[in-house]
Order: structure tokens, then C-alpha cells, then sequence
């Protein structure tokens, strides 16, 4: 399975990648953007694309640059798809998060999202609005499947009545992250 991409600034998908490695699934890291048609095709041969996030592939500075990388992604995932590539896509936002050129993403995104053989949820509510987003004629594609955790990778350097002394908050209230 082939992730891409990759943010090394977040652990996610380091704890991700490695979770299924231990399962017996072999990762590849699929970098962080860009080109990686002929990579997929010639030299991954993987059995699964993992898309987390769509914008590095779509969004150029110009409009006329996000119309032509948007298009190029879709031929260059349709033409995998008939070399037998699976995509997965796991939804972490609705739209990107430098808000540029939303409306042209909105519809290379409904587009692309034919394409997967699975998509990905962190929660009901979100495969809810990813259907009614991304106009999603067949929902049972979206699986729910709860956010890890990072327990155990920050250090944990201080006490739950430390923290809470802290904070502010009281001994006796609930407190939520």
C-alpha cells in the first residue's frame, strides 16, 4: 500500500504505516506531492493507493494550473486503475486548507471520488457530510474508521493533577480533548 502523501511534521501516518506493517501490510511511503505517475505504474506495482490528502495533486497557484494538474490527476488515476490499482481515500477535510481555488476543487473532487474502492471517515458525522459533499451515489464505500491515538509517543511528562492545576480546571470536572 502506497501512502500519499507523506507530512513528516505530523505522526499520523508514521503510527499509521507502521500499525499495518505489524498487521503484515507492506507500506510504502509515497512522498510528499507531485508527480508520482510513473513511479506508481513502473516501480511501486502496489496493490492499494492511500490518498489522504488530494490538494498537493490538484491545487497550483493559477486557475488555469489547478484545471490542467486536477485533469492530468485523474487520467494518470484512471489509467492505473486499468493497470488493477485500488484507491482508498481517507477524508481529513472537506477543502484545502489554503481555501484556493475552491470551486474548482469542489469539482475535480466530486470527480475523483468515483474513483475509490473504499473511502475513509473519522466519524459518522464526517461520512455523512463527505456523501452529501462529494455527492456519493454508492455510501457504503465510506467506512468509519475512528482516529488513532498518540498514546505513547509525546512524552507524558506530567501528572493528570498537575496538568489539571495548570489549567484551571477543577478536580471534580470533566474535561474532554
Amino acid at each position: 500500500m502506497v501512502h500519499l502523501p507523506v507530512y513528516e511534521a505530523n505522526p499520523y501516518q508514521r503510527l499509521l504505516m507502521e500499525a499495518q506493517r505489524q498487521s503484515g501490510v507492506t507500506t510504502i511511503d509515497g512522498g510528499g506531492g507531485g508527480n508520482f505517475f510513473r513511479t506508481a505504474l513502473l516501480r511501486w506495482k502496489a496493490d492499494i493507493m492511500h490518498f489522504h490528502w488530494l490538494h498537493p495533486y490538484m491545487i497550483r497557484p493559477s486557475a488555469l494550473g489547478t484545471i490542467l494538474r486536477s485533469s492530468r490527476l485523474l487520467v494518470e488515476l484512471t489509467i492505473l486503475k486499468l493497470f488493477g490499482q485500488r484507491i482508498v481515500w481517507t477524508v481529513h477535510n472537506l477543502s484545502n486548507h489554503s481555501r484556493q481555488h475552491l470551486l474548482l476543487e469542489r469539482w475535480f473532487t466530486k470527480r475523483f471520488s468515483r474513483m475509490p474502492a473504499a473511502i475513509i471517515a473519522h466519524s459518522r458525522l464526517a461520512a455523512a457530510r463527505i456523501e452529501k459533499t462529494f455527492m456519493i451515489s454508492d455510501p457504503e464505500r465510506i467506512h468509519v474508521v475512528p482516529y488513532g491515538n498518540y498514546i505513547g509517543y509525546y512524552p507524558n511528562c506530567i501528572s493528570r493533577r498537575e496538568a489539571r492545576e495548570k489549567l484551571g480546571i477543577p478536580r471534580e470536572s470533566t474535561a474532554l480533548l
